[in-house]
C-alpha cells in the first residue's frame, strides 16, 4: 500500500529483506558487546594478577634491600676494622 502525500509518496509494506537487515543488525550489535564485556572481563583478571604479582614482588624486593643492607653495614664494619689494623701497623713502623 502506497499513501500519496504531497509530492511524496510513502510505501506501508513491511519488506522482508529491510527486516532480515534489521535484525542482523541487532544481532550483531549484541554479539559485539557480548565480545567486548569478556575482553573486559579478561583485562580485570590480568590485571588483578598483575596488582598480585607487583605486590610479591615489592615485598621480596623490599626484603631483598634490607639484607643489602645489612650486608653493606657489615662491610662496612669490616672495613673499619681494617683501617684499625692498618692505621696501628703504620704507628708501629713509624716509631
Amino acid at each position: 500500500m502506497i499513501e500519496r502525500v504531497g509530492h511524496w509518496s510513502v510505501d506501508t509494506r513491511l519488506n522482508i529483506a529491510h527486516l532480515l537487515t534489521t535484525i542482523g543488525l541487532v544481532a550483531g550489535l549484541f554479539a559485539y558487546a557480548g565480545a567486548i564485556d569478556r575482553r573486559i572481563a579478561t583485562l580485570e583478571e590480568r590485571s588483578a594478577a598483575q596488582r598480585e604479582r607487583d605486590a610479591q614482588q615489592d615485598a621480596s624486593g623490599a626484603a631483598a634491600l634490607l639484607l643489602l643492607r645489612a650486608d653493606i653495614a657489615d662491610l662496612r664494619g669490616e672495613l673499619r676494622e681494617a683501617n684499625r689494623a692498618l692505621q696501628r701497623y703504620l704507628e708501629r713502623q713509624q716509631r
